[in-house]
């Protein structure tokens, strides 16, 4: 089963959007050529993210993969996966000059599990800091991420502070659903934006 879905749009779509599909159809196209799995693309997004939208992908995402007869666990586990991403866009997404913050996201199946790629638009301070954090899950494995997880959520119980440039805990518990390393990418789109690629694959 395919699922395509975007929003409605009756203006005329930004530059910024334009970049975005194109970046997506380009990734579809690249897999596609490249051969990945057998099951192909499930599920795609391009387009403006907001509180509303998040509850509208993650229930489109989890019947694109129900359709599939996913194993629960592996059903769980993306789900997860595609809302701490989601929240992760809204906190720390770059925001247009309309005020929006846009993302794009697929769901393919490929031999090696459920691929999901999401990308959005980040200004260098956010690329520095995602980079360094990224960097620093990779050199974790599940092991020390689960450690890390429950380190903390001590921390959170006691009210602790936390360095901001050290992994939280979403990204922690993300990251142990999924095949690691981390992938991802940066894309320099103009002098102070970059267009930030993460490319998980989650086979539970």
């Amino acid at each position: 089963m395919f699922v395509d879905f975007k929003p409605a749009m009756i203006k005329t779509p930004s530059d910024a959007q334009m970049s975005l599909m194109k970046e997506m159809q380009e990734l579809l196209h690249g897999n596609s050529v490249a051969g990945f799995g057998s099951g192909g693309e499930i599920f795609t997004y391009s387009g403006p993210l907001d509180t509303s939208s998040i509850e509208a992908i993650l229930s489109l995402t989890e019947k694109a993969i129900s359709q599939c007869r996913s194993p629960r666990e592996e059903l769980k586990s993306a789900i997860s996966v595609v809302h701490e991403c989601l929240k992760n866009v809204i906190v720390h997404g770059w925001i247009d000059s309309k005020g929006e913050t846009l993302v794009y996201l697929t769901l393919e199946y490929t031999t090696n599990g459920l691929r999901i790629q999401m990308g959005n638009f980040v200004d260098e301070l956010m690329s520095a800091r995602l980079q360094s954090k990224l960097e620093e899950i990779n050199t974790l494995d599940r092991s020390d991420l689960r450690k890390k997880s429950v380190e903390l959520l001590c921390v959170r119980e006691n009210n602790t502070p936390s360095l901001s440039d050290s992994p939280g805990l979403g990204l922690i518990n993300m990251a142990a659903s999924c095949e690691l390393p981390l992938k991802y990418d940066f894309k320099q789109v103009d002098h102070n934006l970059k267009l930030f690629t993460l490319t998980t694959i989650v086979n539970n």
